[in-house]
């Protein structure tokens, strides 16, 4: 223990076990503290032990460091709010090199404070409304007072926010406050549930943490047991802010209103805003624009954890504007699209797609969600430079376009580079395979000088209205931190001719499974029954022979022997059926017959069946009741979409669009 220069202090020794209860008392230094029947009194600056010794020899030891005489004393509090009924203790300190080991503590009021302990802490009630003073004195006559007002006990409690909203990671302090003419000294707080909320102060204010997402509850009490919860919310960090829109174009005077929109995996936040050049628009703490002279500024919006992204406002001064998408929107297009998913039956390309998807297509992705995620893997990665073409001579696509597609994209999935031709056919290529209706688009697109140039998109039909995607033109546009603002994702085509200028919108063909599947990784087959005859025809290439479009030809030799013969006097049914994927279009097929004598052609049966529901399979037969002779068979599929005469009489010798088969039959 430790003595103030001519302090006493009372020792006490208790011995146990033994019948003589004697005990002699020895200070190792008389100089600096003595001791007389365990009473000890510092005497100079210094260090002493101080032995109690028991008959037996047994002995016990105090160690007693003499300091000076205190010149001051000091409480922890100075002035004290309490409550009526609230219990405090109050501790004091000595200046630096001193010591008092005797201080006591008394109240000037006791019917407004009650002391319960005196000694070495101070430890009182609030007794009733009023003021009183709680004094310690040293052993030399130093004192301290506190200035303690006691006030009426608490009715309620409140806290400076009843619901919080945080990220993870952040901290917050939550204060409380009682009635008017009440008071509370003493305030605990506590979490819920330590995973989301820790507490890192629990006294007179709350001061936590959040930890993880969830909902959690701090709560305070009060010495009288009253309590009160604050509802926090813990979301995700932001680390990406998105808006419905990034851009907009007003006319002077007009206004609008920039909306986050919640990213995946994150939580909308509160944002700030702030205007690059205040002279064109203006912006209020809500985010709402007002445009004020021609000309382009950006808005830089700012979350509560300084995650930062700019909005782009052009005030254009005319009415005739550019529209922009809104993302929500696009959102919802997309969701509400019917999928038919093909591969480009291009090896080389399809694994390249596959490798793309196995890093960027996750589970319980939206459909938006993976179109998304192909655009941005687009914009992010397009590399303006020389293209890399691979060969295709041998591959023949219905449309031409199909084969184009295919050929363009290789450069940009393999090695990331090419031009918006390249860009605009991986893209293509990539939400084929998620199974939008995607084509390559080309026209005249908007310079930022006002005229117009060259260029190609992708134009995704979604619900017969075309949509416009460029992540070429997105890639010049994408943020310091490799964000990308949807500036070109889901633009409406017949509301945007100001910017994209079709050469032609009838040259976006349609998708089908049959010239989109069927083209692509799909064979469509044809099985003829007569009887217990049946042959299988299956659509193929022909090996060595160039043609523009797919199709059986006349010369294809394990067609042309494919021969079904029959007796005229036994003439029998001939049954067709035709297995197609589903497809999102109806189709037709078409049976044209004719008769062959010798070098005499007569044209005789022209069937049209229209498959309107949409299912795998189309039936229909024919019986060959002409006379004898040879019959050519050929059998065509072509889609309702097509603009073409499909009642024509030549219609079944056409190449366009169609898939074709031709076998024989025979009657003797």
């Amino acid at each position: 223990m430790s003595l103030g220069l001519g302090e006493e202090f009372q020792l006490t020794a208790n011995v146990t076990a033994l019948s003589d209860e004697t005990v002699k008392w020895y200070s190792s230094s008389g100089k600096i503290v003595t001791v007389k029947n365990g009473k000890i009194k510092g005497m100079s600056v210094g260090t002493a032990v101080v032995t109690a010794l028991a008959k037996d020899g047994t002995k016990a030891t105090c160690t007693i460091t003499v300091k000076k005489a205190p010149k001051t004393v000091t409480l922890t509090k100075g002035v004290l709010t309490l409550g009526v009924g609230e219990k405090c203790s109050l501790g004091s300190g000595v200046d630096s090199d001193s010591a008092s080991a005797k201080r006591t503590y008394r109240t000037s009021n006791s019917s407004i404070i009650k002391m319960n302990r005196t000694d070495w802490i101070g430890e009182f009630t609030a007794q009733k409304p009023g003021v009183a003073y709680v004094t310690v004195r040293t052993y030399n006559g130093k004192e301290c007072t506190c200035k303690v007002i006691v006030k009426n006990a608490p009715k309620t409690v409140s806290l400076t926010k009843g619901t919080l909203t945080m990220f993870v990671g952040e901290n917050f302090k939550l204060g409380s406050g009682v009635d008017n003419g009440a008071a509370a000294a003493k305030r605990t707080y506590r979490s819920s549930n330590s995973n989301i909320i820790k507490m890192t102060r629990t006294d007179w204010a709350g001061e936590f943490t959040a930890i993880n997402t969830g909902v959690a509850y701090v709560t305070v009490r009060l010495y009288n047991g009253l309590e009160k919860a604050c509802k926090v919310i813990v979301k995700r960090r932001v680390t990406e802010l998105c808006f419905e829109q990034n851009i907009a174009v007003l006319n002077v005077g007009e206004t609008f209103g920039i909306r986050a929109i919640q990213a995946v995996n994150q939580d909308i936040p509160s944002l700030t805003y702030s205007v690059n050049n205040s002279n064109i628009a203006s912006v209020d703490s809500n985010g709402v624009i007002k445009a004020k002279k021609v000309g382009t500024t950006d808005i830089k919006v700012t979350t509560q954890n300084n995650v930062s992204s700019n909005f782009t406002v052009i005030v254009s001064g005319i009415k005739d504007k550019v529209t922009f998408p809104k993302l929500s929107t696009t959102n919802q297009i997309l969701n509400s699209a019917k999928l038919y998913p093909m591969k480009t039956n291009y090896e080389p390309v399809d694994k390249l797609v596959d490798k793309i998807f196995a890093n960027i297509i996750k589970s319980g992705m939206t459909q938006e969600q993976k179109a998304r995620a192909c655009y941005d893997y687009v914009t992010k990665n397009c590399v303006y430079g020389v293209e890399d073409s691979p060969d295709m001579s041998s591959y023949f696509y219905s449309h031409m376009e199909d084969h184009e597609t295919v050929r363009l994209s290789y450069s940009m999935l393999k090695n990331n580079t090419g031009t918006q031709d390249n860009c605009s056919a991986a893209f293509a290529i990539l939400m084929r395979r998620l199974g939008f209706e995607a084509n390559i688009a080309k026209g005249k697109a908007m310079f930022s000088e006002g005229n117009y140039g060259n260029h190609t998109w992708v134009d995704v039909t979604v619900n017969g209205k075309h949509y416009i995607f460029d992540p070429q033109i997105e890639n010049r546009n994408i943020g310091k931190n490799n964000s990308v603002y949807y500036y070109f994702y889901g633009m409406e085509a017949e509301n945007n001719y100001k910017m994209y200028r079709y050469d032609s919108i009838s040259h976006i063909h349609d998708f089908s499974c049959i010239h989109g599947e069927g083209i692509m990784d799909f064979t469509s087959r044809i099985t003829v029954s007569c009887g217990n005859q049946k042959i299988q025809c299956s659509k193929k290439i022909p090996d060595g022979e160039n043609y523009n479009y797919v199709y059986i030809s006349d010369s294809y030799s394990d067609v042309q022997k494919a021969m079904l013969k029959q007796q005229q006097k036994k003439l029998q049914q001939v049954n067709f059926e035709i297995e197609m994927l589903k497809g999102p279009v109806p189709y037709y097929v078409e049976l044209y017959v004719e008769h062959c004598i010798g070098d005499k052609v007569t044209p005789i049966c022209k069937k049209v069946v229209i498959n309107k529901t949409y299912d795998n399979y189309c039936n229909f037969s024919w019986t060959p009741n002409y006379g004898k002779g040879e019959y050519n068979v050929k059998v065509a599929i072509y889609y309702a979409t097509d603009k073409s005469p499909f009642f024509a009489d030549n219609m079944i010798n056409a190449f366009d669009y169609c898939t074709k088969y031709n076998f024989y039959m025979s009657v003797d």
